[in-house]
């Protein structure tokens, strides 16, 4: 007997936080070296702000400011697109993971 692992798709994005952003779109995601404009996850974890402060809208730019901390997860909503804000903090970089929906 054998059994199959299905593997979601992932991402790790690497959020520099040295320019301001306004509710600016994420775009294009990058996932094993192919880039996707159009794209939907529904895990987004922080792995950390790197020291930073960061925040994210989910699906719209005119929806509620979500503001992250290292460990912060979103599960369980189909999400299209992300809209970050953060002042300029010169060094200082996020991580964040995402998963695709199935």
């Amino acid at each position: 007997m054998s059994f199959g692992t299905k593997i979601r798709p992932y991402a790790v994005l690497s959020l520099s936080l040295a320019g301001a952003r306004a509710d600016s779109a994420q775009g294009v995601i990058t996932l094993v070296g192919v880039s996707k404009a159009t794209w939907k996850i529904n895990t987004l974890t922080v792995i950390t702000l790197g020291g930073g402060t960061l925040s994210v809208k989910l699906n719209s730019s005119s929806g509620d400011s979500i503001t992250l901390s290292d460990g912060f997860k979103i599960e369980g909503i189909l999400i299209d697109e992300l809209y970050w804000t953060n002042s300029a903090q010169v060094g200082k970089t996020a991580e964040i993971f995402a998963a695709w929906a199935d």
